[in-house]
Formats: C-alpha cells, structure tokens, sequence
C-alpha cells in the first residue's frame, strides 16, 4: 500500500507540472527562468522573499494567460511549485477589505 501511495503522490505531482514544464522541475534558477520565456513567453511579474528568508517566489506570466510559480531557494535551485491557465489581474474594488 504505501508503494501504491508514493507512486500516486509522484504521478500527480508530475502530472500537475508537466504542461509547463514537461522535462524540468527543478534546476539552476538561470535554467528555469530561460525555459519558461523561450518556451511560454512568461516574465516575471511579481516576487517575495519567503519566511526567514529562505527563499525567494516568483509569479511568471504572459499575455495569453499562462502561468508559473517558481521557488528558489538561497542555493540557487529553483523548482516550480504551480502553473495554469487563464491568468488574470484582479483589480481591488472600492470598499472590499484588502
């Protein structure tokens, strides 16, 4: 049972990332951040530093709605954490709370 479970863990993993990032997930950030512009046209468009300092997130999109989350950490690697579809700014409207 717990094979069956590690081998279904690594199955959604692989799965869920491997639109966008079929034969990468994790590397040099350098690597990373080359792939997703050559291949999807992504560029950075937003990023923060992670709890303690550790790390380091950034959200990669493009104009058609594609879109990445990539993690690196203070050694360089950067691994994906996420990706999609259909990215869309999202304007705060007057009187929501923020």
């Amino acid at each position: 049972m717990k094979t069956f479970a590690t081998a279904l863990t690594l199955f959604l993993a692989t799965s869920l990332f491997a639109p966008a990032f079929a034969d990468y997930s994790c590397g040099p950030r350098s690597a990373a951040v080359n792939h997703l512009k050559e291949r999807f046209g992504e560029k950075i468009i937003a990023a923060g530093v992670g709890r303690n300092g550790q790390s380091v997130i950034e959200l990669f999109a493009n104009d058609l709605g594609t879109w990445t989350i990539l993690i690196t950490r203070t050694n360089g690697i950067a691994c994906i954490t996420a990706n999609g579809e259909n990215w869309t700014e999202v304007q705060q409207l007057m009187g929501e709370p923020s």
